[in-house]
């Protein structure tokens, strides 16, 4: 985030832990990101990080109204201040279980 402070929001590629053979790869440009959010997800919400400098700025929270896809809202709010970016490494070990709320 230092070395492009253009970027607010910045992910990572993940694996899970059942299937760790399987990459996730996410979009890594800013406008791929645009562009993937128009059909799912295109940032792994588990390992983002955010500058709270955007967020206090423009008053950007989670808004419920939205849930379970409560953050899917905030990156498209998001992205309309500031740039989204994702690296292109595996940081994430993504645990899939039956009771979570994405199943």
């Amino acid at each position: 985030m230092e070395a492009n402070p253009e970027v607010g929001v910045c992910g990572t590629w993940y694996d899970i832990n059942d299937r760790p053979d399987v990459v996730e790869r996410m979009p890594v440009s800013d406008s791929a990101i645009r562009l993937g959010l128009l059909a799912n997800t295109a940032l792994a919400h588990p390992i983002v990080t955010m500058r709270t400098a955007v967020l206090r700025e423009y008053g950007i929270t989670y808004d419920t109204h939205f849930l379970p896809a409560e953050e899917y809202y905030m990156w498209y709010t998001l992205s309309k201040y500031t740039q989204l970016g994702n690296i292109p490494e595996v940081l994430l070990h993504y645990r899939h279980h039956v009771g979570q709320i994405s199943n």
